[in-house]
């Protein structure tokens, strides 16, 4: 039972993880990516 709720936590910090990424992708860094095209 331990190793399915850490199974569970892991694939909860992964999608959450990549939410957050995703998030921070399209909304925030577009500065960041002004940049990365200019050079």
């Amino acid at each position: 039972m331990t190793g399915i709720f850490r199974k569970w936590w892991l694939w909860g910090l992964v999608v959450v993880l990549i939410a957050a990424a995703g998030i921070a992708y399209w909304l925030w860094p577009r500065p960041y990516k002004l940049t990365v095209s200019r050079v």
